[in-house]
């Protein structure tokens, strides 16, 4: 599991130079993402939360045609910020996490200028403090995700790409079970990015 980012980091970078005869997609994008309750238990009759705080991230994608309107693609996510656990009425800061992922993704056209994309993925957490939950880092786990695109001109080889998503990635027994939670837990997620999209297809 360890080797996923390396080979998923491999695919992106390789993607722009493989495709440069089969118009490939390309774009960044900025945004912020919402994270529900990473934790959630009851312990002698107080409730437990563990909560990120809405992280700023930065996105880079590269995909290719593969039907005429279907499309592949790669994304490379970093997203940063602050985390806190709620105990009967006290928040206590937990620190700060830069999360990294890679998302193996579908997409195409629902109407001019609206796509859909899906992909599945992994998502890494990476402590940036000496203290915390994450501490140890180095745990990849799945990611899920299904969005949508809009897509707007700007300039005469860019569009204004605006994207929204709901993801949900898994929290696995050994990350839950340190920190006295029980088994696999789910986190959704959502999130809005805005950026450049080159495209040299026609969307449609």
């Amino acid at each position: 599991m360890r080797s996923f980012p390396i080979v998923a980091a491999a695919l992106f970078l390789g993607i722009p130079g493989i495709a440069q005869a089969q118009q490939p997609d390309l774009y960044f994008q900025l945004g912020a993402v919402w994270a529900a309750p990473l934790l959630h238990d009851n312990i002698a009759g107080e409730d437990i939360t563990t909560q990120q705080s809405i992280a700023p991230f930065v996105r880079l994608g590269a995909g290719l045609p593969i039907a005429p309107k279907i499309g592949v693609g790669l994304e490379a996510t970093a997203a940063w910020g602050g985390y806190s656990a709620d105990e009967d009425g006290t928040t206590t800061d937990l620190g700060n996490i830069t999360t990294l992922s890679f998302l193996a993704n579908l997409n195409g056209p629902i109407v001019q200028r609206l796509h859909w994309r899906v992909g599945l993925g992994m998502i890494g957490t990476i402590p940036s403090d000496d203290s915390g939950i994450f501490l140890q880092g180095g745990k990849w786990n799945a990611l899920f995700s299904a969005g949508l695109d809009y897509y707007l001109p700007l300039l005469t080889k860019f569009d204004l790409m605006i994207g929204a998503r709901a993801d949900t990635h898994t929290l696995t027994p050994d990350q839950t079970t340190t920190v006295g939670f029980g088994g696999t837990q789910w986190v959704p997620q959502v999130s809005l990015g805005v950026g450049l999209s080159l495209r040299k297809t026609p969307k449609s």
